[in-house]
C-alpha cells in the first residue's frame, strides 16, 4: 500500500508513532480510531492547560505591574499638586518679601524724622532756657532800674 504524503503535526512527532505507523498503513478499526481520538484529546487538554497556563501567567502579571502603575500615577499627581503649592507659596513668599521691604523703608523714614523731631526739641530746649535768661536777666535790670 501507498503510504500518503502527511506533514504531521510537532504533536504527533515523537512518542507519537504507533498513531503514525497506524495511520500511514491504513489500519483504521474502532480500537485505533478510539486511541487516536484519546490521543488526541489528551493533547488538546495539554495545549488547552498550557494555555490555562500562559492566561494565568499573563493575568498575574498584568496585576503585577497594574498595582505599582497606579502607584506611580497617584505619586505623580501628588507631586504635581506639591509643585503647585510650592509655586503659590514662592509667590506668596516673594510679596511678603516686597511687604516687609516696604515698611522697613517706612520704618526708616519714620525714624529719620524721630531723630529729626528729637533734635528739634534739643534745639526748642536749648532756645527756652536761653530766653528764660534772657528774660531773667531784663527781670533784673527792670527791678534795678527801678531802684
Amino acid at each position: 500500500m501507498c503510504t500518503p504524503l502527511v506533514i504531521w503535526p510537532y504533536y504527533l512527532r515523537g512518542n507519537s508513532g504507533h498513531i503514525r505507523e497506524v495511520w500511514q498503513e491504513g489500519e483504521l478499526n474502532t480500537y485505533t480510531v478510539k486511541f487516536v481520538l484519546v490521543s488526541i484529546l489528551a493533547i488538546l487538554q495539554r495545549v488547552a492547560s498550557v494555555e490555562l497556563g500562559h492566561l494565568e501567567r499573563n493575568h498575574s502579571f498584568k496585576a503585577t505591574f497594574t498595582f505599582p502603575f497606579q502607584l506611580i500615577v497617584q505619586r505623580q499627581e501628588q507631586e504635581q499638586e506639591l509643585q503647585q503649592r510650592l509655586q503659590k507659596l514662592g509667590t506668596e513668599k516673594q510679596g511678603l518679601q516686597e511687604r516687609v521691604a516696604s515698611l522697613q523703608r517706612t520704618l526708616g523714614g519714620i525714624e529719620t524724622e524721630k531723630r529729626e523731631t528729637e533734635r528739634a526739641a534739643v534745639r526748642l530746649e536749648k532756645d527756652k532756657n536761653a530766653l528764660k535768661k534772657t528774660l531773667d536777666k531784663v527781670c533784673t535790670k527792670l527791678q534795678f532800674s527801678k531802684y
